[in-house]
């Protein structure tokens, strides 16, 4: 009977612990509470990430108004540089300066190349090209190298290897390759093209094939002057044709030799760029450095 008594007693007691148990009554259980999160924990998570959103997009969007305040700023910056850059380029051309006044109020003339002769070699030279804007304001363009005539610039007589001084329109473009996109008028060359140095035709483009004339040693055949006339910009010193005062003066690209033997040469990649930006009325003015 006893045995029978004692056996219940345990059975109950076993029973006990596993409802305890079951239903989370004991310090165990409630230690593991403390230490595994519940799902009541996830909406709080949840919360907190779309605060991060919030954070993140409102970031975001400060960064962008950051941005185009910077924007702002930099083309205010860029525009008040330009403008005191053009009123400082005003000063810096030396006697370029009286050209650039000479044609400011000139609305046909947009556009001038100068060219600057160096301070300490005779045949190098600084050239700008310059255009002007509506309000009349010339803004530089292009700043380049450029190679003179081996004696430098005054040039008074065929021969002389100089390079004229003074202020020059243009005749027409011409080259060797296909039209790059000139605003002057552009010829490509072919085999039967000349710059004449005879008396009859000095000091004019000549195409033999449609005029009856044969041009002699004097003469350019413009072909046979590669890589020089691959690009080139005819301007108008001697326009009246005075036989022996010079002829076939260029602006051309450069050749083998750091120098000219009377024209103004610069690099083809340049010698591009200034035909699509100069058109029939622009100015070249060549001038010593003072």
């Amino acid at each position: 009977m006893m045995s029978g008594k004692i056996y219940c007693f345990f059975k109950i007691i076993l029973i006990t612990v596993v409802i305890m148990a079951e239903f989370g009554c004991g310090n165990i259980n409630a230690k593991n509470v403390q230490m595994k999160p519940t799902i009541s924990n996830a909406p709080v998570k949840t919360d907190r990430a779309l605060e991060q959103g919030k954070v993140s997009m409102s970031a975001v969007n400060s960064k962008t108004d950051v941005d185009s305040l910077k924007k702002d700023d930099n083309k205010k910056t860029e525009e008040t540089r330009d403008t005191l850059q053009v009123k400082m380029q005003e000063y810096d051309y030396r006697n370029g300066k009286k050209y650039l006044m000479q044609y400011q109020n000139k609305s046909e003339v947009k556009q001038i190349i100068l060219v600057e002769q160096s301070a300490s070699e005779f045949s190098v030279a600084k050239l700008f090209l310059l255009i002007k804007s509506e309000s009349g304001i010339w803004k530089e363009v292009l700043q380049c190298k450029a190679y003179l005539g081996k004696n430098g610039i005054d040039k008074q007589r065929e021969g002389d290897v100089r390079t004229p001084t003074g202020d020059f329109g243009m005749l027409m473009a011409f080259g060797a390759k296909d039209d790059p996109g000139s605003l002057v008028p552009y010829t490509k060359l072919t085999n039967t093209m000349y710059l004449c140095g005879d008396r009859e035709y000095y000091n004019q483009f000549v195409d033999v094939s449609k005029i009856k004339h044969t041009c002699s040693g004097n003469s350019e055949h413009l072909l046979s002057y590669i890589p020089q006339y691959n690009y080139a910009l005819f301007f108008d010193y001697n326009k009246e044709n005075v036989y022996g005062k010079g002829s076939a003066i260029f602006l051309h690209c450069f050749g083998n030799y750091p120098y000219t033997m009377g024209c103004v040469a610069v690099a083809e990649e340049n010698m591009i760029k200034i035909l699509r930006m100069v058109d029939r009325n622009a100015r070249i003015c060549i001038y010593p450095f003072q």
